[in-house]
């Protein structure tokens, strides 16, 4: 018998060992993106972005992949794919971490032993271009050194921590402040470490601290104060739902520690973490204000995706020459015009100047002006364009160099031969030619001054004709409701496609957004398919978008209360103006609209049974009034 299950004990093992290979591809059979911040810098002299983003990617086990290449993601802004630029390991790109070590009369001695020594090591394996910073807490929070790049001196301060007899435990507030103080740090690789071994409260177990969790997590989790937050609790009394919210919401990570000897192992573990983060670049050319970016992970068949909101600086004001063009040859009257892009100060006027003298300006876009070149020396003039704001500061300039050639006029001369009556003739012929162009090019400058005042007329007249030919039937008017496959061609896994036609962030208007999946959800929240950051209104989970059977339906997502009792979007949801109740069946040109402001247009996807080519649907634009179906379920 011994002997049998021997032999089936060594049977077991055999295969285990056989199938060892295949242990890691289990630990990865899911996948954790965790988005950690990121940094905005202008592209000097141009409209556009470079984007850093740092991020983690960590296997089903918690543990950091370390293999992972720019062909494992996919990065969208603002719900548009684009092109990533490069990816790689942030190992050796400078962070700013915060300790922050609880110091409650809870801390006994060999807990406030072991965390010393272990925050001491954690700071000895930092880099020499890293920071960091030292915080204790109790009913106090005290900064025992401020971020430096001195390492040692923060060990020695470290080193010297200790306990506060019956003390509590003000954690948020302590955590609150550790938020504030990592912020003023740079953009991009920022921390939080927090150790503690209890709950927030002080004698007789009320709450210490004037913020919230929720409060902490806010304020660590939204724009220029975006900083992860680690925590590690150290034995059993500690509040896991808090500390597991404070690490999840914010991108860190949350871990647990029985005993004080536990502590080493989970500051090493840290450690390797935060030197396995990734740092991905990409070129924006995205409006100023904010964005929203998502990336999406795919790796060994492992899929997750996280979102994140970025704040795009304000773009400097740059102003281009549309004429004339540098290098170009000028003469008699010409059109000196700017085109300018960039956001700042209100723009006043535009001064023209022409070898640093004022040749005019011009207070209204598009900036232009008539230049007479006459009275100029022949050869190089250095034209040049200032924007100015209302004080007169100058906002932006530019400059184009061009060659001034003054008109030749010709000159009758006698031949050198010839009988009087011939010369005389000839002498006669070029006066008159003289006297013509000179009548001509007075016509040409008047036509040419009078065209310039007129420009701007004529811009008016052809847009209200414009307007006016809109009812001529003759004329081939082209409508948006018009426009088929050859304006705007589907993707093959296009189920339908959405047009924003109007919602507070400008840079979204006209986006065409393809549906291709069974669900997509709508709503202000970043984790949403189809995200409205800047608009209020909308509900962090507001709709979805539902495929069932070919056809499309549009529902409310309706959340629950603190007691339980359906809570829908506070602002409502309207399909062609009429509230939606129940699910709505969509059909083509619908006009969705969510809240107060977010208005979309609904387009159908069709197949094409004679030329099998996805186009939009056009049955729907007869023009007969829509109806909308509230009874489908």
């Amino acid at each position: 018998m011994k002997t049998r299950l021997f032999r089936s004990s060594i049977a077991v093992l055999l295969i285990l060992l056989a199938v060892g290979p295949v242990w890691p591809a289990l630990a990865q059979s899911n996948v954790t993106v965790q988005l950690h911040d990121a940094k905005v810098q202008v592209i000097q002299e141009t409209s556009a972005y470079d984007v850093s983003l740092y991020f983690s990617l960590l296997d089903s086990a918690g543990n950091p992949v370390k293999d992972a290449v720019v062909g494992d993601f996919t990065l969208n802004e603002d719900s548009q794919e684009v092109q990533i630029a490069s990816l790689a390991s942030a190992y050796d790109e400078p962070i700013s971490v915060a300790i922050l070590l609880d110091t409650s009369a809870s801390m006994t001695s060999d807990k406030m032993n072991a965390a010393r020594e272990a925050a001491s090591k954690f700071i000895s394996n930092l880099q020499s271009g890293d920071q960091v910073a030292a915080l204790s807490f109790d009913l106090t929070t005290v900064r025992q050194i401020d971020f430096t790049s001195d390492l040692k001196a923060a060990r020695d301060v470290v080193e010297l921590i200790q306990s506060t007899p019956g003390a509590g435990t003000c954690l948020y507030d302590a955590l609150y402040e550790t938020v504030q103080m990592t912020a003023g740090q740079s953009s991009g690789r920022r921390a939080i470490v927090l150790l503690t071994d209890g709950v927030d409260e002080a004698g007789g177990k009320k709450p210490c601290s004037h913020y919230t969790v929720d409060d902490v997590v806010d304020l660590a989790s939204e724009g220029k104060t975006r900083v992860p937050i680690y925590t590690i609790g150290l034995g059993n009394s500690v509040d896991t739902l808090s500390l597991d919210l404070l690490a999840r919401e914010t991108s860190g990570r949350s871990q647990y520690a029985p005993g004080p000897t536990q502590l080493d192992a989970l500051f090493g573990r840290l450690t390797d973490e935060l030197r396995s983060q990734y740092v991905l670049h990409y070129t924006s050319s995205a409006a100023g204000g904010e964005h929203t970016l998502t990336l999406k992970a795919s790796y060994h068949g492992a899929q997750n995706q996280a979102s994140i909101q970025v704040e795009m600086p304000a773009l400097p004001y740059s102003i281009a020459f549309t004429s004339p063009a540098d290098a170009a040859e000028v003469t008699g009257t010409n059109t000196i015009a700017v085109s300018i892009s960039g956001q700042g100060a209100s723009i006043q006027k535009v001064q023209f100047l022409a070898n640093g003298v004022s040749i005019g300006s011009d207070t209204e876009s598009p900036y232009e002006m008539e230049w007479e070149t006459s009275g100029l020396e022949a050869g190089s003039v250095f034209l040049e364009a200032i924007a100015q704001d209302a004080a007169g500061n100058e906002l932006a300039r530019s400059g184009v160099t061009v060659t001034y050639q003054p008109a030749n006029a010709p000159t009758p001369t006698e031949g050198e031969t010839g009988e009087a009556s011939t010369n005389s003739s000839t002498t006669t012929t070029i006066i008159l030619v003289a006297a013509a162009s000179v009548v001509l090019l007075g016509v040409v400058i008047a036509i040419l001054v009078i065209g310039g005042k007129r420009r701007r007329k004529d811009k008016e007249r052809d847009t209200k004709w414009q307007e006016t030919v809109q009812g001529i039937e003759e004329l081939p008017t082209i409508h948006l409701d018009d426009r088929t496959v050859d304006s705007f061609l589907p993707s093959e896994n296009a189920l339908a496609v959405l047009v924003i036609q109007d919602c507070d962030d400008k840079a979204m208007i006209q986006q065409r957004i393809e549906i291709t999946k069974a669900v997509t959800t709508l709503g202000r929240k970043a984790d949403n398919d189809v995200i409205f950051a800047k608009d209020s209104p909308v509900s962090r989970y507001h709709a979805v978008v539902e495929e069932r059977g070919g056809q499309m339906f549009l529902k409310e997502v309706v959340a629950v209360d603190e007691g339980d009792r359906p809570k829908p979007p506070t602002y409502g949801t309207f399909v062609n103006g009429i509230k939606v109740q129940d699910s709505v069946l969509l059909h083509d040109g619908d006009e969705i609209q969510l809240g107060k402001r977010v208005c979309i247009r609904f387009e159908s996807v069709k197949q094409s049974a004679d030329d099998d080519e996805r186009t939009i649907d056009q049955s729907a634009s007869s023009g007969d009034e829509k109806t909308v179906d509230y009874n489908t379920q």
